[in-house]
């Protein structure tokens, strides 16, 4: 560790043995210090040292200066000195004459709170940081404030003390007497006075002298008083004030009157304008005035009362010396109205001009405001299209009426007629051409063709060929052609077996598929099928052909039917289970047999003993009659039926009635004549004994302890148990607070319900009612109004008790007392409050007695009415003051004044509105608030003196907008300082690219043109003002028009600047219609294209110009599409373009090619849901739009015959049917009959080849067929041979058409 610095050693090395001497520097720290001082030898490890201490020095504090002389004014000085202390307080010393509590207007010292340190900021009797003293002595300081002297001559000590008071310093400040300065200065109107300062000790006396400017013809002058600030202290021009103890300043004051003069102006002619300015002015005022003039009207010049003119205007100001008239000078506004015609034949494109289309009338020469009536007349065959000025449609009256207020170049513009004729067709056909635009007077054709299936039946028009010509066409028209579908008849016939055929014939439209009719069998005949001719055509009972395009007649045909009818017995002996025995032991049936259709079958069941019939059944179980004779009136079919026999079984029902118990067994099943027995029926409680009693059936009853017995039954019976009910009386009664009950009494069931309802009385202003309860005895029972109680087993009374409470009301007292909630009835005083600056008037009922009772009988609420207290405000015209807008005004306790405006009188400043000395307000509008007492207020001003600064403004806009400051547009020169009513002059030098626009009253906006000159020459000034000088950027005017077959232009005008480029505009050209497409062809400046594209904007524009746009016209074509439908193999055009109105070149179709199953035919050529064509080749004409076509076929199902046969080797063994005419892939069936069951069915054989071995035979039809049946047969006879003993020979016949042999 190395030794302080403090201590030095020397030598501080060396070699061998040494003494070393040590020197310590002075220590002036209040702590003793120690240092240790260290040898350290090189290679030896441990070093060798010594301690040195020092003695401190004791506390202690010097200071650099102990004594100050300070003049009389405020100054500061600086308390510094030496110290060790560890803190140093700084205090005002004893004997001060400095006092800290001076008198007003004077400061104490203030001792400041913080002090410097050994260069740290210390608070003034803490600690000092780090504590510096206690190892050296520190440099410590405080700047102390001392305040101005503002009597004699004064001694000031200030302590500085240690950490004890023994160690301490003070510091003596001298201060040298006081003096006060008055100073006398000339106010308003004051020519002069004797001084303008002095010197004067403290309680010594001020003098001064003034004297008043003189008279003079334009004013008069009076002293008004010397003022100190606000405060009058003289009204002597002598001044004389004592005992001076401050600086002060006295201003000698006076008043001046200056003359007023009228200014006015008369208007020529009357009502021509207006001119502002008029109005009384002080005298030498300089007052601008302008003209207006009124909607058409020019101003032309002002004649003052000498005749002398002037044609400036605003006029910039005239002299007020005496009362003057001015008259202003108004001339009206003359225009020209110039008319013109135009127009078109075509209906786009541009009009021309001449009155081919039309007249018009009513321009010329007018004045401002006059009607003007344009009217435009057409021509025969024209309209009129409107009224146009330049490109823009003014009116779409033909009289266009309007105020004149300007030049007008208007042009009538008329449209040649054009007319739409239009051709439609009717179901059944179609027109061509189906629209035409026709010109005023001309003709339109169109041709009407009928569809396949339909005639043309004519035009709306009543014209019946087909060819339609229209001629001198005058409006829009619509001619309709109406074509009629070809109808056929079909007949419908029967034959035997069919009984009617439903209908007997109908009318079918050309194509169309017929309703059809039904056939109704005769009762016993099968249906054989529709016939036509000797082709079978259905097997359907109802049939309606298909596709009908001519006259047919249809035959129903049918055969007989025969059929046997059987009746078997069946019986049951068990009770209502089990299946049915077939057998005769429950009865018998008689009446089995075959009948033929149509005749009478009666079949007849007879019950045995002890059984039932039960009906006749199917051989599904399903009951068909239950008649013992079941009768066939017309047998119709083969019939089995089965007589059903039941053996007798009844059934006994047990019910409980009125106070039974439940009982366990309710029904049992008993044979005829048979006994049973009943449970014991017990009472319910509450009942007495039961009995048993049998309400229906047949049997004798028996009754022992509650049990029955019934024997000897016969039929189904019912015993039924009972007992009779206990019954109780419930009385009901009410309190005096129950209006009314609804019943005193009422019979009850044992354990039934006893109700009654209690009604409160309505409520009263006095008494409100509640519901107590319904109580028994003393015991509550229920809280509602409706009691119900249950389970009665016992006599009981019930009373219903009603509650009254007497109803609080609440009352409100404002801006009083008494208010709160009091009882009905009660008696409550009521007191108005006194409210400050009001005096009380009425109650809100009306009654004026501030303290009254009022008796409580509902809320109510009591208001103290006040009247409010009123004081006069009085405003007083002071010096430099024109005019006050009113000398005084009423105003209610506590309220604002609406206040007074003062007008400064010309070449004053206002300086405030005061209430005596004290100023109020600086503003010339005051009103004086929360007004308590009367005041009185007086309006002062102070004279003016001006500076005109002239500013230069620019603006790079083309006329508009606002200006900016600087010299970028020109430069200003001249102005300065003027006196009141001085003279001064400014100029302006416009810089290159822009132009002067005049002196103005403002620079970015607004403001007035005050002089069009460069150098402006301004007399009369009457307040500071700056003017500015206005500079523009020139511009030119670029102007776009639409030329032929333009829509619209983005932009029609622009203002460019001088060198600049124009943003241009863009072209829209035409829209496309149905006829034409418009394109852009360019823009032109005269007859030279200065670019192809829609948008142009000029560059470097050095002047106004105008350029043209124009587009291009182009007639449209239309894709017609030609698209294969259905059955269509190919269409010879699938599409091909077609001028707008041209006709097209067409396609044509081709048809599928028929096969097996279908047969292919043309329909016709659609447009959408529309057949326009039913030529395979079509071609449509006047093409107007995009047209798709679709070519139609149609598809019919082949139909073949079915011929079926019997062999003609088995004639008379049966029949054949299912022959006939099917469509293909329909399903046939064909049927073989044999006549005898014994013979075979061979098969069904097409040619040699047997094609089914079924006597019904099913197939697909895909062809016509001829099938034959072949029946197998082997006839004998004899049946039977007899011989006689001897024996004998005998033969029998074989017949057959087959191969046989013997057996």
């Amino acid at each position: 560790m190395a030794k302080d610095s403090w201590l030095t050693v020397n030598p501080m090395a060396g070699e061998g043995n040494a003494t070393l001497t040590n020197s310590g520097t002075i220590h002036k720290g209040r702590l003793e210090r120690q240092t240790v001082v260290t040898a350290v030898v090189k290679g030896i490890e441990a070093a060798k040292s010594y301690q040195v201490k020092q003695e401190p020095t004791a506390e202690y504090i010097t200071l650099d200066q102990t004594s100050f002389d300070v003049g009389e004014g405020a100054s500061t000085i600086t308390v510094s000195g030496k110290s060790n202390s560890p803190k140093i307080t700084f205090s005002l010393g004893t004997g001060n004459d400095i006092p800290i509590v001076l008198p007003a207007n004077d400061i104490p010292i203030v001792l400041p709170a913080n002090y410097t340190a050994n260069g740290l900021l210390t608070v003034n009797g803490t600690s000092i940081p780090d504590d510096p003293g206690a190892v050296d002595e520190f440099v410590f300081s405080m700047q102390i404030p001392i305040p101005k002297n503002t009597v004699g001559k004064r001694t000031g000590k200030v302590s500085v003390t240690g950490s004890t008071s023994s160690v301490t310093g003070t510091v003596t400040i001298t201060q040298a007497t006081s003096t006060w300065t008055v100073t006398y200065s000339k106010g308003d109107y004051i020519n002069t006075i004797n001084k303008t300062s002095e010197k004067i000790n403290w309680g010594g006396t001020a003098t001064a002298v003034a004297t008043l400017l003189a008279n003079t013809a334009q004013y008069t002058y009076s002293f008004t008083g010397w003022y100190e600030g606000d405060t009058k202290i003289s009204s002597d021009l002598s001044l004389s004030v004592s005992n001076i103890t401050a600086n002060r300043t006295f201003t000698a004051i006076g008043a001046r009157t200056l003359n007023r003069y009228t200014l006015s102006f008369t208007i020529t002619p009357t009502g021509a304008g207006t001119v502002s300015g008029g109005g009384t002015y002080d005298y030498g005022s300089s007052v601008k005035s302008t003209a207006t003039p009124a909607t058409g009207y020019n101003f032309t010049k002002w004649v003052d009362e000498t005749g002398g003119e002037s044609t400036t205007n605003p006029y910039p100001g005239w002299e007020i010396t005496k009362n003057r008239t001015i008259q202003a000078v108004f001339t009206i506004k003359s225009y020209s109205i110039t008319l013109a015609a135009q127009f078109r034949i075509a209906e786009t494109g541009d009009f021309t001009g001449g009155t081919t289309g039309g007249t018009v009338s009513g321009g010329g020469a007018v004045t401002h405001g006059t009607s003007v009536t344009a009217k435009a007349t057409p021509a025969t065959g024209y309209s009129f299209a409107g009224w146009y000025e330049g490109s823009n449609k003014v009116s779409d009256s033909a009289s266009y009426t309007f105020s004149a207020t300007g030049n007008r170049s208007l042009t009538a513009r008329f449209q040649r007629q054009w007319f739409t004729v239009t051709f439609t067709a009717g179901t059944g056909g179609f027109v061509a051409p189906t629209s035409a635009r026709v010109e005023y007077g001309g003709e339109a054709s169109s041709t009407a063709t009928a569809a396949t299936g339909y005639t043309f039946s004519g035009w709306s028009n009543g014209v019946k060929t087909a060819k339609l010509t229209v001629t001198n066409v005058t409006a829009n028209a619509t001619y309709a052609a109406s074509f009629g579908i070809n109808t056929y008849v079909i007949t419908y016939a029967k034959e035997t077996g069919i009984a009617s055929v439903t209908p007997t014939s109908e009318t079918v439209e050309h194509g169309a598929n017929a309703v059809g009719s039904i056939a109704a069998l005769t009762t016993g005949y099968n249906f054989d099928g529709w016939y036509n001719g000797a082709t079978r055509v259905s097997t359907a009972l109802k049939y309606g052909p298909t596709n009908v395009t001519s006259n047919m007649t249809l035959t129903a045909k049918a055969t007989i039917k025969t059929f046997a009818i059987t009746g078997t017995a069946q019986y049951r002996d068990t009770d209502s289970t089990g299946s049915f025995t077939t057998g005769n032991n429950g009865g018998s049936v008689t009446g089995s047999g075959t009948y033929n259709y149509g005749s009478k079958a009666t079949l007849t069941a007879a019950a045995a003993a002890g059984y039932t019939f039960q009906g006749w059944y199917d051989a599904g179980g399903t009951q068909v009659s239950t008649a013992a004779s079941y009768v066939i009136d017309s047998v119709t079919a083969a019939v089995t039926v089965y007589a059903r026999f039941q053996k007798n079984w009844f059934t006994v029902t047990y019910t409980r009635g009125t106070g039974v118990n439940a009982l366990t067994k309710t029904t049992e099943r008993v044979a005829y004549n048979g006994t049973v027995t009943s449970e014991t029926a017990v009472a319910s409680t509450g009942y007495n004994t039961p009995t048993w009693t049998k309400t229906s059936g047949t049997g004798t009853l028996t009754v022992t302890a509650g049990k029955a017995t019934l024997s000897g039954v016969q039929s189904n019976c019912t015993l039924t148990a009972s007992a009779t009910i206990n019954k109780y009386t419930v009385s009901y009664t009410k309190n005096a607070n129950i209006a009314s009950i609804s019943k005193t009494s009422e019979s009850v069931n044992y354990g039934g319900t006893a109700t009654c309802t209690a009604t409160l009385p309505a409520n009263t202003a006095q008494y409100t009612y509640s519901f107590g309860g319904w109580y028994e005895g003393s015991a509550r029972i229920g809280t509602t109004l409706a009691l119900s109680v249950a389970n009665i087993t016992a006599a009981r009374t019930f009373e219903a008790r009603g509650v009254a409470t007497v109803n609080k009301y609440t009352l409100t007292v404002v801006n009083g007392s008494g208010s709160g909630t009091y009882n009905y009835g009660t008696k409550v005083t009521i007191t108005a409050s006194a409210i400050e600056g009001k005096t009380f008037s009425k109650w809100s009922d009306g009654v004026t007695t501030a303290s009254r009772e009022v008796t409580v009988t509902a809320n109510a609420t009591y208001t103290a009415e006040y009247t409010t207290n009123t004081y006069t405000v009085t405003y007083v015209k002071g010096t430099g003051i024109a005019k006050i807008s009113k000398t005084s005004e009423t105003v209610s306790w506590g309220a604002n004044a609406t206040g007074c405006t003062a007008t400064v009188t010309t070449g004053y400043t206002f300086d405030g509105w005061y209430n005596g000395p004290t100023r109020v307000s600086t503003s010339l509008t005051y009103a004086p608030t929360a007004v308590k007492s009367n005041l009185s207020l007086t309006a002062k001003a102070n004279i003016n003196s001006y500076t005109v600064s002239p500013s230069a403004y620019y603006r790079t806009t083309d006329g508009t907008g606002n200006y900016t400051a600087g010299t970028t547009g020109g430069t200003v020169s001249g102005g300065g300082s003027v006196n009141h009513g001085g003279s001064i002059t400014v100029t302006a030098s416009a810089a290159a690219g822009y132009k002067f626009d005049g002196w103005y009253s403002a620079g970015a906006s607004g403001g007035t043109l005050l002089r069009s000159s460069a150098s402006y020459a301004i007399s009369g000034v009457t307040a500071s003002m700056t003017v500015y000088a206005r500079f523009t950027r020139i511009y030119y005017t670029i102007t776009y028009s639409a030329g032929d077959y333009v829509a619209s232009l983005s932009r029609t005008t622009e203002r460019v600047a001088h060198g600049a480029n124009a943003a241009g505009s863009t072209m829209t050209v035409n829209g496309t219609t149905a006829q034409y497409s418009y394109g852009v062809n360019g823009w032109y400046s005269g007859s030279t294209r200065v670019t192809s594209s829609a948008t142009y904007a000029p560059t470097g524009v050095t002047a106004n110009a105008t350029y043209t746009a124009k587009g291009t016209r182009s007639l449209r074509s239309y894709t017609v599409t030609y698209n294969k439908g259905s059955y269509i193999s190919s269409v010879s055009r699938a599409s091909e373009s077609v001028s707008y109105g041209s006709n097209a070149a067409g396609s044509t179709a081709t048809v599928m090619a028929s096969n097996a199953q279908y047969t292919y035919g043309f329909d016709g050529w659609y447009n959408g849901s529309t057949r326009v064509s039913t030529s395979v080749t079509y071609a449509p004409t006047n093409i107007t739009g995009a047209v798709t076509l679709e070519a139609r076929g149609t598809r019919t199902t082949k139909s073949y015959t079915i011929s079926v046969s019997l062999d003609s080797s088995a004639a008379g063994r049966g029949s054949v049917s299912g022959g006939g005419s099917y469509a293909y892939g329909a399903s046939a069936t064909v049927k073989c009959t044999k006549t005898n069951s014994q013979d075979v069915f061979d098969g069904w054989y097409e040619g040699s080849t047997r094609v089914s071995t079924s006597l019904s035979y099913t197939f697909t039809v895909t062809g016509a067929r001829t099938l034959v049946a072949k029946i197998l047969y082997l006839d004998v006879t004899p049946t039977s041979l007899s011989y006689g003993a001897t024996g004998g020979s005998q033969t029998f016949k074989i017949t057959t058409n087959t191969t046989w042999r013997i057996s």
